[in-house]
């Protein structure tokens, strides 16, 4: 007799989703647009382009998708069935305001909306070099300010810094 794969795991391989699971989610292929965000080669991306082609008479249409990783700006390009889905990041932008900031080693002293300080952020000057001289002169200035945080695949990056009117 023949017993189907998932009737012979144990119970620690069944129903153990992957860890990342929940950092995407199902967006049909057909529904790419630009300035979307989709995983492209693994990589969390803005569409910057999409031109669907049909292929032969029994062929799917496909999705030409290029896109711009959104925390290296790295360019990536894939080709999707439009009738099949593909992962979508799920993001999130939150402010901090900092606290302070060691431009040395990049990291940020901030409150986070529970009002705890935490110093888990970083901006190095390879990072980003313009955000981090104006954090750093916003600092020596004892300008209030908050970061911009972009969230995205379990990842964290700074993508803006502005003051904050007192």
């Amino acid at each position: 007799s023949t017993q189907s794969t998932w009737e012979n795991m144990s119970d620690d391989e069944y129903g153990q989703g992957d860890a990342g699971a929940n950092l995407t989610y199902p967006l049909s292929a057909g529904n790419i647009k630009k300035n979307c965000h989709v995983m492209i080669k693994e990589h969390p991306c803005k569409v910057s382009e999409v031109s669907v082609s049909k292929t032969g008479k029994h062929g799917h249409a496909k999705a030409n998708v290029t896109g711009y990783d959104i925390f290296t700006g790295k360019k990536y390009e894939d080709v999707f069935p439009t009738s099949h889905n593909v992962d979508a990041p799920f993001m999130n932008k939150v402010n901090y305001e900092v606290v302070d900031y060691d431009q040395d080693d990049g990291s940020i002293t901030y409150m986070d909306a529970e009002g705890d300080v935490k110093d888990d952020l970083t901006l190095t000057t390879d990072q980003n070099e313009e955000l981090s001289d104006t954090l750093a002169g916003y600092v020596a200035e004892d300008k209030s300010c908050q970061v911009t945080v972009l969230q995205a695949m379990g990842k964290e990056q700074v993508v803006e810094v502005k003051t904050l009117l007192n």
